[in-house]
């Protein structure tokens, strides 16, 4: 490929969509990642939905649970591996350098 990256689109039997997409290793140091699975949480939604013609006593608790599983399929996770160039400590510590 003389792209620098590419990305990829794998659709399963279950008509689960997995998107990857991979950034060039910079210098050995630093990696994206871009994955999206939004069947699995989708599914499990209109498993719930069916249940609540069930009991309207759990109607509250599904939705809630619905909008839970609908947000954490449309999210994004992007992980980035990059050292920064300076690093500095989160809380005040002491530090000896020795030459």
């Amino acid at each position: 490929m003389s792209s620098s990256w590419g990305p990829s689109s794998i659709i399963s039997s279950d008509c689960m969509t997995t998107i990857m997409s991979a950034l060039r290793i910079v210098d050995r140091r630093c990696a994206i990642t871009i994955v999206v699975r939004p069947i699995d949480a989708m599914s499990r939604a209109s498993c719930t939905m069916r249940s609540d013609s069930v009991s309207n006593a759990l109607v509250a608790s599904s939705r809630s649970r619905i909008l839970g599983d609908l947000r954490i399929a449309l999210a994004i996770a992007i992980l980035c591996f990059c050292p920064p160039d300076i690093w500095t400590p989160h809380s005040p510590t002491c530090c000896f350098i020795s030459n």
